[in-house]
């Protein structure tokens, strides 16, 4: 039987069945949210800007899942332990670690750390859960950090020999690992509405972050409030929060945190076109080279083996 265009779903419904496309858009935004946080490190502390952005999110969301916060109450809170891991590595860490560590640190090295991030996820799936990586995963994963590294290092050799780790650095690298735990976890998320998930761990994750935002304030470091600070805050807390988190959240859901956790490598090439919009930079080969070593290692571990 053929199906009419009304019993047809709608556009949102098919999206929200395709995970890759899910996972691209995703990692777009959060690409934007790193140019934006290397921006404003001199008008937002960096703990102050994450427990702002979950604030805000949660209250631009809050209209929108209320009522389904309320029906899946009790789901959240018999789940209240794996909650709260998510919300500590995937809310409060991760974000406060990359913004401090986005205070002081190299775009290069920024980028040669994130190609950490799936090993990590990997590692973290096997350890807690003795999840074992299909040979397909690892060798795209294996394609796809070569990728990253050619584009990070502009295609140099030396850049590469001469990495040196940083104070910034051990911060990105420590909210990459908290990301990854957090990516892991997610298998263990209450079985709620998309919507009382976020709006569960922005919340609890918010609260975290009070303690800190207050010792930064004691501390002398507060927000240089102007256009450029009121702007930065609204986009980090809609686009690569509210928005980017459902996405991410269901493209896990659907492929599992191993391979999504591969579209990763796609930052620093989105950021590379960024900076060619938007700041009128260049594009050269190392840059290409890259985005094709890493939507090669992308194809390679996304396919599944022939029946």
């Amino acid at each position: 039987m053929i199906q009419s265009n009304s019993e047809r779903p709608g556009l949102g419904a098919r999206l929200w069945g395709q995970p890759y496309l899910l996972l691209l858009g995703t990692v777009m935004l959060w690409a934007g949210n790193i140019v934006v946080g290397r921006a404003v490190r001199g008008e937002v502390p960096p703990v102050t800007v994450t427990l702002l952005r979950w604030t805000l999110a949660l209250v631009v969301m809050a209209p929108f899942c209320w009522r389904r916060v309320l029906a899946d109450r009790a789901a959240l809170i018999a789940a209240w332990k794996p909650l709260l891991v998510l919300s500590l590595f995937g809310i409060a860490a991760y974000n406060a670690l990359s913004y401090t560590g986005l205070q002081t640190t190299t775009v290069v090295n920024a980028g040669l750390l994130g190609a950490s991030m799936t090993p990590f996820t990997v590692l973290f799936a096997f350890l807690f859960f003795r999840e074992r990586p299909r040979r397909q995963v690892v060798t795209g994963m294996l394609i796809s950090v070569l990728g990253a590294l050619v584009v990070v290092s502009a295609g140099s050799l030396h850049t590469l020999l001469h990495f040196k780790l940083n104070r910034g650095d051990a911060f990105i690298l420590a909210g990459l690992v908290s990301y990854s735990l957090y990516m892991v976890w997610l298998r263990r998320a209450p079985r709620v509405h998309p919507l009382s998930l976020l709006a569960g761990t922005f919340a609890l994750g918010a609260v975290m972050l009070i303690p800190f935002a207050l010792l930064e304030a004691a501390q002398g470091r507060v927000v240089h409030w102007g256009p450029t600070a009121l702007l930065s805050i609204g986009y980090v807390s809609i686009f690569p929060s509210l928005i980017a988190y459902l996405m991410f959240n269901r493209g896990v859901g659907l492929i599992g945190a191993a391979r999504a956790s591969l579209f990763i490598y796609l930052i620093p090439v989105f950021s590379a076109a960024m900076a060619v919009a938007f700041l009128g930079e260049r594009l050269h080969g190392y840059h290409w080279a890259g985005a094709a070593l890493i939507g090669a290692g992308i194809v390679v571990a996304s396919r599944r083996k022939a029946a």
